[in-house]
């Protein structure tokens, strides 16, 4: 008896904690609704202005939270809602660690591992190694964007003009179009063998014209020549380099000098005074394109009298690198290098830094990296250390304004610092509109960016920031590993790269692959957390085109995968057809790494990556892309919250059904095509569906209630790359589909690029159409819902963003790839009463893809310490000063809106809920 009851106590633990994964989230065992498949019931309309009280979780009394509108598991989210507030408890602690000889002064310490952060230039356990970017690398073909004609700063790979190191730039998009051969080799560039060679300037044909194969190695052989006898003559280059750099002969050369630490050329002491203009072209053939983007004659550039292909063009005014206040120079190039600004580039603002450094450091003169003050420390200098009361040693604290530092809400994550995955990049993107998702303008007013992944470093941002956030390890949920991997593809491994792929060099998403088995073996070494769990409370945001398919095995096999790619293979292939992201070549040379390290590859780039599905269902997280305000100026929903913030207690009329009916009949009737299907019949279950209706909006806000049935001019809509000069791989041939089907039909509207009407056009149209990215993910989906547009995906096997975490099938609907062409008729056969339910959801939700809270609060960072330091004009922006509205952040009644942050927060604590779940289910078997 006593041994039965034992296995009926063990049966019955293990049915209970399998009811409660089941309720708490486990998403793996709620599938996604069938494809096109539309969910009956209506979405909940606010009962006041805010829309508090919408349904009620199955089974229970309570109303359902706001936060969990729509979700697809509404316990778990209930649960979630009521667990972000948990009481204080004992906290456990984490010891502060010194670092080796204070990282050498050029890095900052990690006090949670002991673990030096260097600045860009540094590598190593103390910083004590040098790491140099030369901007003419040995490996590099004229693509790399760091070819410079003048010094290089050896650090970062940027180039400025000679004598004006950190004061005047000359970025990629300012260099010579021509240079001698002399200056050429000088500079120790390397040609490419499929360029454009050599230019006679006299026009003979001593060098046989580059376009032919016998040009090419004439032009190879004479380069070559040059660069061995250069190399031999160190003098002599500094000649070259001095008439290149100053129009100086041998007496400017002792100014210039090769640094032995680093191998650059650089200036030494005072830049010599302005040359006088040239007479005569330069005399030497010139080797055509510096770079694959040098445009300009040098002589507009460096100095009057510098070689040109076209002789003095200048109109005797000064280069751009010796010009100064008192004149207009012949060319002005861009100040794209972060914190600078003005005519010359010469006056400074703000540059980049997450979070700008928390109010207790400063940001680097270039960005991307915090100089944090005396006492703190990480990436963002939001953390410092205080004695415990105990005197049993200084533990590791959030900084004293940080919104966690009390209590950390649920789920509580602890974020790793991971300078060389992160922060470093920062510091070497030589473009501040690339990599992050904010930058300053000359007035220090925030400037949203359009950089297609900048999700990447806004989620780090938001995470070091969050409420959510635990600088106590051994309390967290869930651990937050850092990495920039979209942001050295592009623009880091653009300017200085390991080498071109070309050349047998790693692809692009090899590289980052890489980048994130560094990061996962300084996870495994630096605390216990990820051997205790075995990876599966870590996250790793994969933010590039295809997602987390070239994830390390390892990885991916236990690690939690954030994307915007939901792809559900379970072998991809590579479905890019940008022949530098094929992630299946497989590569095995070493390669420079971008802190200096080199990179293996042991058994092959492609065994690294092994064989798994690039989204785990149930494990993976798709999120949504991040968008600028721009980007949905003009949707509905922030017209809406307009309205609804001037007259909140407004009601809408309420009306018959018959009457509800007709209005709906007019709304689409221009949309309808003669030989187009009928709309339902009046069936029963329809006037139900128009009753139901017409109770939900009886209670709404008349404003909603006039955008949910205003009619919309366009049927279906897609804006983008229409694939019409695209192999047939491209976006699964959908887009081909497309056009060949519904170019000509009456209601579409496919069409190019459309610039600033792109959000008017998503507001005007009543379906949007969302196929495959052109070589991954889409981000079509998330304009649709934050337009009011019903998103009709046609990509088989691909998760959308939230789409496992809410009802789908409420604001959304599926065609399959295989019925293309049935897409019209499938689209006109949707009922009136059908989309209005779909616009009403979608309202309920559409906060959920906008990364808001990142927006509006993008300087809150500063502290009580910092007042006014950086103005808040940009939250007076229209659409931002209306999304506030919108999440009803100003006071509005009942309870704020969940952005893309919270949902992710509400995700992850579901998971996490399920996971301690199974856990208790093991114990309870074992």
């Amino acid at each position: 008896m006593r041994v039965g009851a034992a296995v009926w106590s063990v049966a019955v633990l293990a049915t209970l904690a399998l009811v409660t994964v089941i309720q708490q989230g486990s998403v793996a065992s709620r599938w996604l609704d069938a494809p096109g498949s539309a969910e009956a019931a209506a979405p909940g309309v606010a009962a006041g202005a805010s829309g508090a009280g919408l349904t009620r979780p199955a089974g229970g009394d309570a109303p359902l939270p706001r936060a969990c509108a729509l979700a697809r598991d509404e316990r778990a989210c209930a649960a979630w809602v009521g667990a972000r507030e948990r009481p204080p408890r004992a906290r456990a602690w984490a010891r502060a660690v010194l670092c080796a000889r204070n990282c050498s002064g050029v890095g900052s310490c990690d006090m949670h591992t002991g673990v030096c952060a260097c600045a860009a230039g540094w590598y190593g356990r103390a910083c004590e190694r040098l790491s140099v970017r030369a901007c003419n690398g040995e490996t590099d073909g004229l693509w790399v964007a760091s070819h410079c004609a003048g010094e290089c700063d050896a650090r970062t790979g940027f180039c400025y003009c000679p004598g004006r190191v950190g004061v005047r730039p000359l970025p990629d998009t300012c260099q010579p179009s021509h240079l001698s051969v002399d200056a050429f080799a000088a500079l120790g560039l390397r040609p490419d063998p499929a360029a454009p060679g050599l230019s006679p300037r006299d026009g003979s044909e001593a060098v046989p014209a580059p376009s032919t194969a016998e040009g090419r190695h004439a032009a190879l052989r004479r380069v070559e020549a040059v660069t061995r006898d250069l190399a031999a003559r160190p003098d002599q280059r500094a000649n070259v380099l001095a008439r290149l750099w100053y129009g100086a002969g041998p007496a400017g050369a002792r100014a210039i000098r090769v640094d032995g630490e680093r191998g650059v050329p650089r200036t030494v002491g005072a830049r010599p005074a302005r040359a006088a203009s040239a007479g005569a072209p330069h005399p030497e053939p010139v080797y055509r394109r510096i770079s694959a983007r040098g445009t300009h004659p040098a002589n507009a550039l460096l100095h009057a009298a510098a070689p040109s292909a076209a002789g003095p063009t200048t109109d005797g005014r000064p280069a751009w690198c010796e010009a100064d206040a008192s004149g207009e120079p012949a060319h002005r190039c861009a100040c794209v290098y972060d914190g600078m600004h003005g005519a010359l580039c010469e006056e400074r603002h703000e540059p980049f830094c997450l979070n700008q450094c928390s109010g207790h450091g400063v940001c680097a003169p270039r960005g991307g990296r915090c100089e944090c003050a005396r006492g703190f420390f990480g990436a963002d200098c939001s953390l410092t250390t205080e004695e415990r009361a105990d005197g049993s040693g200084r533990a590791v604290v959030l900084h004293a304004q940080h919104a966690a530092r009390a209590a950390p809400r649920s789920p509580r994550i602890f974020v790793y610092e991971l300078a060389e995955s992160s922060t470093l990049l920062l510091e070497l993107r030589a473009d501040k509109r690339s990599c992050a998702h904010r930058f300053f303008d000359a007035a220090n007013r925030t400037v949203w960016s359009s950089y297609t992944y900048a999700a990447e470093v806004l989620l780090h941002e938001q995470m070091l920031a969050s409420r959510h956030r635990t600088a106590v390890p051994d309390e967290a949920d869930w651990f937050y590993v850092p990495v920039y991997a979209c942001c050295l593809i592009l623009p880091v491994y653009d300017y200085v790269g390991p080498g071109p792929w070309a050349r047998n060099y790693p692809m692009r998403p090899v590289s980052a692959m890489r980048l994130f088995v560094d990061a996962l073996a300084h996870v495994r070494g630096a605390l216990p957390h990820w051997n205790a769990s075995g990876g599966v409370d870590h996250l790793f945001f994969f933010a590039h085109d295809e997602g987390g398919c070239w994830a390390p095995r390892e990885l991916a096999a236990s690690a939690t995968i954030l994307s915007h790619w939901g792809r559900t293979d379970a072998r991809p292939d590579s479905s890019s057809r940008y022949m530098a992201d094929n992630w299946q070549s497989d590569h095995r040379t070493d390669t420079r790494a971008p802190s200096g390290r080199r990179w293996d590859f042991p058994g092959g780039s492609r065994a690294m990556i092994g064989d798994h599905a690039c989204h785990a269902s149930g494990k993976d997280v798709v999120l949504p892309v991040f968008a600028p305000p721009d980007k949905f100026e003009a949707s509905p929903w922030l017209r809406v919250a307009s309205e609804v913030a001037r007259a909140p207690r407004a009601r809408a009329v309420a009306r018959t059904r018959a009457e509800l009916s007709a209005d709906l009949a007019a709304q689409h009737a221009d949309a309808r095509v003669r030989g187009a299907p009928s709309p339902p019949a009046d069936s029963g279950a329809r006037r139900a569906d128009v009753g139901s209706l017409n109770a939900t909006l009886s209670r709404a806000h008349p404003a909603l209630v006039a955008e949910v049935m205003r009619a919309r001019r366009t049927l279906a809509y897609f804006s983008g790359n229409l694939a019409l000069r695209e192999p047939l791989k491209y976006a699964r041939g959908v887009r081909h589909r497309l056009w060949a089907a519904f170019n000509r039909t009456n209601g579409w509207l496919l069409t190019g690029g459309r610039g600033g009407q792109y959000s008017r056009d998503l507001a005007d149209a009543t379906f949007c159409i969302v196929p495959p990215g052109g070589d991954g993910w889409s981000s079509r989906l998330d304009d649709a819902v934050r337009h009011g547009c019903i998103p009709v995906v046609i990509m088989d096997g691909v998760r959308m963003p939230w789409e496992e975490e809410l009802r789908f099938g409420a604001y959304g609907m599926r065609i399959g790839q295989a019925d293309i062409e049935r897409a019209d008729a499938i689209l006109r056969a949707v009922p009136d009463e059908r989309r209005v339910h779909m616009r009403l959801a979608m309202y309920e939700v559409w906060t959920r893809f906008v990364y808001a809270g990142a927006m509006l609060g993008a300087d809150d960072f500063l502290g009580a310490g910092a007042p006014g330091r950086l103005p808040r004009e940009f939250a007076s922006q229209p659409a931002l000063s209306a999304l506030r509205l919108a999440l009803g952040a100003d006071g509005g009644a009942g309870e704020p809106r969940p952005d893309a942050f919270d949902t992710l927060m509400m995700a992850l604590h579901a998971r996490a809920a399920a996971r301690r779940a199974r856990a208790r289910l093991v114990e309870a078997l074992a």
